[in-house]
């Protein structure tokens, strides 16, 4: 502790820290590096011991290797014996190798849940600086496996993930850079071992498709921002080029490098969940050894992410059968068949006839029998798997249902004797911002039950929530009476509702890990073009919507305003009201009021009504009070 005090304690204060400063440096330098290598494979053990070993030697530090023992056990008593003497025999090779290559380790056993609790609780614990594992390069999900998955997620530290044999030399080293927050760490690893080995590495930018001259630039200069302030054994190569696709110009610049450090990758959030991975393809297919690198970006981000893989887990994947049998399912009910125009024409007739009969049982039985949701469904997935033809197929599907369901609507409506607007019929001519929130939900679940067959019991529950024909009748119904307000109305509820639940579907299709079969750039671009629109959609139905619901919301809150004044006015005691109506005109607003009441209503108390009314509401107006008169028994 510096302390500085007397005439000149500013001068002596800076003189400690200055001094605190120097200290706290040669600490830093001399701190140890810790790297933590889990010992369960014997075909990576000793690769992932030289790589450590090699870290430690050039940074100094140690090597902690990790048995993880886990429990219950899930073998029998034999085979689990000779697990226990493979795992000893392992460290005990880790120690020897430690001894032959000159590097400190320290022998850790730990019993936990599973290996993957064991790594990370180790990992905090000790501090760890680095976590290296070793991967076979199984691309069969986008998966890296149960035990390398969690620990990339949860990791407090950077994670190295291994692929091929690190014992060869190494004398040239590549590391692609997108400017991601991982290509950093790739250049800093890269110039350790070029260090070591005096490899020559290369900083690579793919360009997908042609670029100005000025884009060129911006791309070398991508690279020097990753590998500025790096020492290495030779001045590295910046490399561009121009290929089809990320990965195939990856691939083959890899096939003359020793050596792929993954730590770089042009996608974003969406992307990861819509194609996979591109560093996972990329370390699974270089035909040499690679290394995918994922690192520690602080405690803030590391929370965010942590809720963001519980929000995900929530959601299974579906292996890639499901998704094929969901694709075909699909593409089968998309199709504007004869079946498709049947169903639409019968539930077009109970729709509207439920509408006109203000039946509520009525309108739910259409909305049952109403076959919308699955051409949209398909819809939505098209726009995931990138696929025009399946996109142009619901499209069509959806058009031709939605003339089918007005025209029925329209002659039911130029036919029927009954004109009147009930109450079913005006529920749906006013949407709001709630509507949206319900068929986005109704999307979700819809997309959900198609996808899980043990669901798939919800869909009739799901049709209902969804309310796709119902609309459409009072469409017909308006244009059949001349009213353009409702029919207008209503049709903003079945866009909302389509555009909506188009948006859930996209949501949960991504979420259960679906994504296109190829990754061309075509293809990944119809995927953000189709994503975009479907968002650009939602955002313009959210302006009248909102105008809507504040309209909603004002009318609700005058009426309840008109209804305090009337009630607890001292003039009306004893009143009871009944209805309510409100008409606006260009000059004032005229309240008509039906109400009961034991004493008799005069002028003068109407008057002083309509005064409190107008300082409340703050607007000119006329009250109209009908009043019956009541008599009660004594």
């Amino acid at each position: 502790i510096f302390i500085g005090y007397g005439r000149h304690h500013s001068i002596k204060a800076k003189e400690g820290i200055t001094v605190f400063k120097t200290v706290l440096e040669e600490v830093k330098t001399k701190q140890s590096v810790r790297v933590l290598v889990p010992i369960a494979n014997p075909d990576t053990a000793e690769t992932l011991l030289r790589l450590a070993g090699t870290l430690v030697r050039q940074q100094g530090g140690k090597v902690i290797a990790l048995r993880v023992i886990t429990v219950p056990g899930q073998v029998p008593l034999s085979e689990g014996s000779s697990q226990a003497e493979t795992d000893h025999a392992l460290l005990d090779r880790a120690v020897d190798q430690a001894t032959q290559e000159e590097f400190r380790v320290q022998i850790m056993t730990r019993v936990s849940r599973s290996v993957s609790e064991g790594i990370l609780d180790t990992a905090r614990e000790e501090q760890v600086d680095q976590i290296l594992l070793g991967w076979l390069g199984d691309t069969r999900s986008n998966s890296l496996g149960p035990v390398i998955d969690p620990v990339i997620k949860n990791a407090p530290c950077d994670v190295l993930i291994v692929r091929g044999d690190h014992t060869q030399e190494i004398k040239s080293i590549l590391v692609p850079t997108a400017g991601g927050p991982n290509a950093p760490i790739g250049a800093h690893l890269a110039a350790t071992l070029s260090q070591i080995y005096g490899a020559a590495v290369t900083g690579l930018y793919v360009q997908v498709g042609r670029a100005t001259p000025r884009r060129m630039e911006e791309n070398r200069l991508t690279i020097e921002d990753t590998l500025e302030g790096l020492t290495f054994s030779q001045p590295p190569e910046k490399k561009v080029v121009m290929a089809n696709n990320v990965l195939d110009g990856i691939l083959k610049e890899a096939e003359s490098h020793d050596l792929v450090i993954v730590g770089a990758t042009e996608q974003g959030s969406f992307d990861q969940f819509a194609f996979g991975s591109i560093p996972l393809r990329i370390a699974a297919q270089a035909p040499n050894t690679a290394i995918m690198v994922k690192g520690y970006s602080g405690a803030r981000e590391f929370l965010f992410r942590r809720t963001l893989t519980a929000i995900f887990n929530l959601f299974p994947t579906l292996t890639t059968e499901e998704q094929l049998g969901v694709r075909e399912e699909l593409i089968e009910d998309a199709q504007p068949g004869s079946d498709y125009f049947v169903l639409i024409v019968l539930s077009s007739i109970i729709a509207t006839l439920g509408l006109l009969l203000n039946s509520p049982a009525v309108v739910i039985g259409a909305m049952l029998v109403a076959p919308l949701m699955s051409p949209i469904l398909g819809f939505s997935l098209g726009i995931i798997l990138g696929e025009g033809r399946l996109v142009r197929t619901s499209l069509e599907s959806v058009f031709k249902g939605v003339m089918a369901s007005i025209i029925v609507a329209i002659i039911i409506g130029l036919l029927s004797p009954l004109k009147e607007m009930t109450p079913e019929i005006l529920s749906r001519t006013q949407p709001t911002l709630l509507d949206l929130l319900i068929a986005l939900a109704s999307g979700m679940a819809g997309a959900y039950a198609v996808s899980r067959k043990d669901v798939s019991a919800a869909l009739p529950g799901v049709a209902i929530a969804a309310a796709l024909a119902p609309p459409l009748g009072v469409v017909g119904l308006g244009f059949a009476n001349g009213n353009m307000q409702a029919a207008g109305g209503a049709l903003l509820l079945f866009t909302t509702n389509l555009v909506t639940i188009s948006l859930g579907g996209v949501i949960i299709f991504t979420l259960l890990g679906i994504h296109p079969l190829n990754l061309e750039p075509e293809t990944k671009k119809r995927v953000q073009r189709g994503v975009t629109g479907i968002l650009f959609l939602v955002f313009l139905i959210t302006i009248p919507l909102v105008f809507i619901m504040n309209g909603i919301i004002k009318q609700t809150r005058e009426q309840q305003t008109i209804e305090r004044v009337l009630l607890e006015s001292p003039l009306t005691e004893g009143m009871a009201i009944i209805n309510i109506e409100r008409t606006q005109s260009r000059e004032k607003l005229l309240i008509s009021a039906t109400v009961r009441s034991t004493e008799p209503l005069d002028q003068e108390t109407v008057n002083d009504l309509a005064v409190a009314l107008e300082n409340e509401l703050d607007r000119p107006l006329d009250l109209d009070l009908i009043f019956l008169p009541t008599i009660r028994s004594e």
